[in-house]
C-alpha cells in the first residue's frame, strides 16, 4: 500500500512545508510533473514547465471527483481483467487436460495399429509354418516307410535259403527293383524340394520413419484476443428466407459481392448493407444449362468479378455494374474452387482438382488470361518430384501481386510465387476442413476454420497465428470471410442468415 495512503488511514496529514525551502508553504502545482511546491520552487525548478498553478485556484472536489469516476472505470476494468484472466486460467488447465488425453489417445491408436499389424504378421507367419511343417512332416513319414520297407525287404530275402534261380527268385529280384527305383524317385523328388524357412524383416521405411521422428505432433499457442470488437449487420432488401454464404469479397468501390448457394446467384451489397444488385448463376454457357453453384468469388476490376463454378468446370466473368451482368464463361474443362486474380499481370489463378468427383485430376494451380487461354499451370514442388498440392481449396493474392497463399485442405497454407515457386508452409490441425481464406493489407493469413467454429490470423512470415475468433464470442457455422481494406476490418457470412457480422482487427 502506497506510504500517502497508510498516512492518510493514521489520519497524518503531512508536511505542509516545502522540503527545499523549509521556511516556505506549499501552495503550488506543476501539473506537468504532477507535484505540489512552494512559490521558490516555481520560479526556479519548474520556471520553464507551462502548466504551474496556484493551489488556491484548483477546485480539489471537482478535481476530486474525476479522480473517483477514472478510479471506478479502472476499477472495473481491472476486475473484469481479474475475471477473463482467471477464465483464461481455467482453459488453460482444461485444454491442457484435453491435450495430455488427446496424447494417450493418440498413443493408443498408434498401440492399438500395431496391436492390430503385429497380430495379422504372427498369422501369416503361423499359416506359413503350418504349411511348410505340415509339408516336412510328410517328407518324414514317407522316408521313414521308405527306411523300414527297404530294410525289412532285403532281410527277408537275406533269410531265404531256396535256389535263387527258381522263378520264385527272380520275381523277388524284380519286386526288390521295382521298390529300389520307386524309393530312388522319391527320394530324388525330396532332394529336389528344398524345405523353405519363415523369417520376419521389418518395414525398412517404416523403420527409418521411426527413427526420423521427432515428435508424435506439435504444440500450438493461441494468443486470447481480448479486444475482438464484433459487430452484427443484418442485410436489407433480401427477398429469400436466409442466404448461404459461400464466399464472398470487398471491391475497391466498397460493395460487398456475395455468392450464395440457395438461391445461386451473384449478390451486389452497397456500404448500408443493402442489396442492389442480383446475378442469376444459372445462365446457359452457349445454349448449354448449367448446375450454378459458385465455390469462390474475386475481383478482378472494378465492375467485373470471377466465380468458380465447381461442378461445372467454368469460370464465369460478371459485370457487377450492368443490369444483365453481361456474363461470358471460360471453359476450365475440370472441377474448380479457389480463384484469385493478379492486377499486375492481369492474370486468374485457379484452383483445380485434388476433390473427390469421379475422374478429378490431382490438385494444382491453373493460370488463365481473362480471354480464356490457359497460361501455365503448377503441379510438381521445386524438386519436381513430390506433388505441390493435394486438396486446393482457396488461395488469395498478396498485397505486391509477387506470390499467392494456397489453402490446401491435407497440407495447410502453401505460399506460392506466381510462377510455381514454394516459398514456405504452415500447417496446424485447425486449418482441417477450413472455410475461407483471405490476406490482410499487411499480408496476414486470416482462415475461418468452420469445422472448430473460429477465425485465426496466421502471421505474414507464417511462423505462428493467433485466434480472432471462437464459439465463445457467438460465431459458428462459419462459411465465408473476407478482408475490408479500408475499415480493416474481417467480414464474416454465415450459414442460413441475412447477417455479416464485422470484426475489428
Amino acid at each position: 500500500m502506497p506510504d500517502w495512503l497508510i498516512s492518510r488511514q493514521n489520519n497524518h496529514t503531512g508536511n505542509d512545508k516545502c522540503q527545499t525551502h523549509p521556511d516556505n508553504e506549499l501552495d503550488t502545482m506543476c501539473k506537468d510533473h504532477d507535484v505540489i511546491c512552494c512559490g521558490a520552487c516555481a520560479v526556479t525548478i519548474h520556471r520553464t514547465c507551462k502548466n504551474v498553478i496556484e493551489l488556491k485556484e484548483i477546485d480539489v472536489s471537482t478535481d476530486r471527483q474525476t479522480l473517483i469516476q477514472s478510479y471506478v472505470s479502472l476499477l472495473a476494468t481491472l476486475q473484469s481483467l481479474n475475471t477473463g484472466r482467471k477464465q483464461d486460467q481455467s482453459k488453460l488447465r482444461l485444454s491442457t487436460a484435453a491435450s495430455l488425453r488427446n496424447i494417450r489417445q493418440f498413443r493408443r491408436k498408434i498401440n492399438d495399429r500395431f496391436d492390430e499389424l503385429e497380430r495379422m504378421m504372427i498369422e501369416t507367419i503361423d499359416s506359413k509354418c503350418i504349411e511348410i511343417d505340415n509339408a516336412a512332416k510328410n517328407d518324414i513319414s514317407e522316408l521313414e516307410k521308405g527306411i523300414t520297407l527297404l530294410e525289412t525287404s532285403v532281410q527277408e530275402l537275406n533269410l531265404q535259403h531256396e535256389d535263387t534261380n527258381s522263378v520264385k527268385g527272380h520275381r523277388d529280384n524284380l519286386n526288390l527293383k521295382k521298390l529300389l527305383n520307386s524309393t530312388k524317385i522319391k527320394c530324388e523328388q525330396i532332394e529336389r524340394y528344398q524345405l523353405e524357412e519363415v523369417h520376419f524383416f521389418p518395414n525398412k521405411k517404416l523403420e527409418k520413419y521411426i527413427d526420423a521422428l521427432q515428435n508424435i505432433g506439435y504444440c500450438t499457442k493461441y494468443p486470447r484476443n481480448h479486444r475482438t470488437t464484433i459487430d452484427s449487420i443484418e442485410l436489407t432488401g433480401i427477398n429469400e428466407a436466409s442466404l448461404d454464404f459461400q464466399d464472398m469479397v470487398k471491391s475497391d468501390t466498397g460493395d460487398l459481392i456475395i455468392a450464395d448457394c440457395s438461391t445461386k446467384q451473384i449478390l451486389v451489397i452497397d456500404e448500408n448493407y443493402t442489396v442492389t444488385r442480383t446475378y442469376d448463376l444459372l445462365q446457359s454457357n452457349g445454349g448449354s444449362s448449367v448446375i450454378g453453384e459458385p465455390h469462390s468469388v474475386c475481383c478482378i476490376s472494378s465492375n467485373e468479378v470471377a466465380v468458380s463454378l465447381e461442378r461445372d468446370k467454368l469460370i464465369a466473368i460478371i459485370d457487377v455494374k450492368s443490369d444483365n451482368g453481361n456474363q461470358r464463361y471460360i471453359e476450365v474443362g475440370e472441377h474448380c474452387r479457389g480463384i484469385g486474380f493478379n492486377s499486375s499481370t492481369r492474370e486468374l489463378f485457379v484452383a483445380c482438382g485434388g476433390g473427390s468427383f469421379t475422374n478429378e485430376s490431382l490438385g494444382h494451380i491453373s493460370v488463365y488470361s481473362l480471354q480464356g487461354d490457359c497460361l501455365r499451370y503448377f503441379h510438381r514442388g521445386n524438386d519436381d518430384k513430390k506433388a505441390m498440392l493435394i486438396r486446393p481449396l482457396y488461395l488469395a493474392i498478396s498485397n505486391d501481386h509477387s506470390k499467392m497463399y494456397v489453402l490446401d485442405g491435407i497440407k495447410g497454407i502453401i505460399c506460392i510465387s506466381t510462377e510455381g515457386e514454394i516459398i514456405k508452409r504452415y500447417s496446424t490441425s485447425n486449418i482441417e476442413d477450413a472455410t475461407g481464406l483471405c490476406v490482410d493489407n499487411n499480408d496476414n493469413i486470416l482462415v475461418a476454420c468452420g469445422k472448430y467454429n473460429m477465425i485465426i490470423r496466421i502471421a505474414n512470415n507464417m511462423t505462428s497465428c493467433e485466434q480472432i475468433t471462437d464459439e465463445e464470442t457467438g460465431l459458428t457455422d462459419i462459411p465465408s470471410i473476407c478482408y475490408d481494406c479500408k475499415n480493416n476490418t474481417c467480414l464474416v457470412g454465415r450459414s442460413n442468415s441475412h447477417l455479416i457480422h464485422t470484426i475489428q482487427l
